[in-house]
């Protein structure tokens, strides 16, 4: 028989953000390092990071190394 949860912490894609974007998108620029705070494809990760600002209404810049990205958020009202 089905059993209900009072409460429950989902992991994986849907549940905990795999990032901390939260953090990520205060307006300060920040580096990441490839191995260290992500694991997929530098491409990989700098879409995930312009869908990230899609979702929450602001934009963001990058600079892409081989194993590196900065990045900044920013609001959509500044200039590019």
């Amino acid at each position: 028989m089905a059993k209900k949860l009072k409460s429950f912490e989902f992991t994986g894609r849907r549940g905990n953000r795999k990032y901390p974007w939260e953090e990520w998108t205060n307006g300060e620029v920040w580096r990441v390092e490839a191995g260290k705070d992500f694991v997929v494809r530098v491409s990989s990760f700098v879409q995930a990071a312009y869908q990230y600002a899609r979702r929450c209404g602001k934009k963001v810049r990058t600079q892409v190394g081989l194993d590196h990205v900065v990045f900044q958020f920013y609001e959509s009202e500044e200039a590019e």
